[in-house]
């Protein structure tokens, strides 16, 4: 999917620097500079064959030749056409450009470009050009209208593809922290709220009083896997995180570790005795995987939320009745 936006945004790109470079052909043959009409030929060449680039997924060798053309495209016209049309303004948004590219070849492909050498060598380029120019005066002159219009021109371009790229930019970076997150707080089988989040919830958490939390554990999970596959036990767990959500959706739930889950109730509208609606609804819950019946249950330690102990001790405290019901038969609620 990134693949193809990134082709997609190449052929927007490729499109609109092919619009403009047929533009400027017309307005050099305005200025009768002759050598420039001339240099938009292989200009407009080097855009058409881009399109064969993309055509094919090469966008680095699209990349580079429109950085490099663009490079060079932008320092004849600055000395040709002077300093005040303000073609030199363009190295500042292919700055931006390579530095937005760099990132998403670092998406795509892992790897990033060297974009601060790149724009070294750039920044070097747009300095002799533009003390060319100031020093030796334009090759072409033109009326001063002209460079009036073209300097405001060239300048909200630039402005306009600085603006666009930042966007495009701070939207991906966005993006990226928005999935990392998602990675960071749930876990990737159930889809539930992993270990690290529920930590982090409960230790922020400033108002917990009435609230408890329920730690359940699946009676002989061990067995589940040596009998019918980890593939079985994978079902057992995603189907078990179903049930949690339908029984207990007012409350966080997060899978604690293995085959221990982990909630936790703020809401004061919801009693404890839900965790016990829950173990029966699991004992009753047929969990059939490839044609096969696997026998499910759940032990659970309930404890409620005291201000006097950390939030550690609080889970010990759920942990311990949880194990005080395994060692009583397994398959009950232990408050």
């Amino acid at each position: 999917m990134e693949n193809q936006k990134a082709v997609k945004m190449s052929y927007v790109v490729n499109t609109v620097l092919l619009t403009f470079v047929l533009g400027l052909a017309v307005f050099f043959y305005l200025c009768n500079a002759e050598s420039l009409v001339i240099f938009s030929i292989p200009t407009i060449c080097v855009y058409l064959i881009n399109y064969l680039f993309i055509k094919l997924k090469k966008l680095d060798f699209f990349v580079w030749l429109t950085y490099f053309w663009i490079t060079l495209y932008m320092s004849y016209t600055t000395v040709a056409l002077g300093f005040n049309m303000g073609f030199h303004l363009y190295s500042l948004s292919l700055i931006l450009v390579l530095f937005c590219t760099d990132y998403m070849s670092y998406k795509l492909k892992g790897s990033a470009t060297r974009a601060v050498l790149i724009s070294c060598g750039i920044a070097l380029i747009y300095m002799c050009s533009t003390a060319v120019a100031i020093w030796n005066g334009p090759i072409y002159e033109t009326p001063k209208i002209y460079s009036n219009i073209m300097l405001i021109f060239n300048a909200g371009v630039v402005f306009a593809f600085i603006i666009i790229y930042a966007k495009i930019l701070i939207n991906m970076i966005i993006a990226s922290e928005t999935e990392l997150t998602r990675i960071a707080h749930y876990d990737k089988l159930t889809s539930l709220y992993n270990r690290h989040f529920m930590m982090e919830a409960l230790k922020e958490e400033s108002d917990l009083e009435g609230s408890w939390i329920a730690l359940l554990d699946i009676d002989d999970f061990k067995n589940i896997n040596d009998t019918y596959g980890h593939n079985a036990g994978d079902y057992v767990l995603v189907h078990l995180a179903e049930i949690l959500k339908s029984v207990c959706g007012k409350c966080t739930i997060s899978r604690w570790g293995g085959e221990e889950f982990l909630v936790l109730c703020k809401d004061k509208s919801v009693e404890t005795s839900i965790m016990e609606k829950l173990r029966s609804e699991i004992c009753k819950e047929p969990f059939s995987f490839e044609s096969t019946d696997i026998k499910v249950s759940m032990t659970i330690g309930v404890s409620v939320y005291e201000a006097s102990r950390s939030v550690d001790k609080w889970i010990q405290s759920a942990d311990q009745k949880l194990y005080a019901g395994k060692n009583s038969g397994k398959n009950v609620v232990v408050y």
